[in-house]
């Protein structure tokens, strides 16, 4: 399970369940005008609901950009 998070407070946002649809939802945000770079990330949870990891976007968004460009 990945969760997009707020990067400043992990506030904790939508659920997804693999780490490209999180991404996905990050890179709308971020398209439409609602987001900054580098104000979410995704955070990657265990079987028992705890953090396992956490990953910055802003290279994948980037990505993203200039695949589709």
């Amino acid at each position: 399970m990945f969760i997009v998070q707020k990067a400043a407070n992990a506030d904790r946002g939508s659920i997804h369940e693999t780490r490209e649809e999180a991404v996905a939802a990050i890179t709308e945000l971020f398209e439409a005008g609602l987001a900054e770079r580098g104000e979410f990330n995704v955070a990657e949870l265990g079987a028992d609901r705890r953090t396992v990891r956490v990953f910055s976007v802003d290279d994948e968004i980037e990505q993203t950009k200039i695949t589709v460009a």
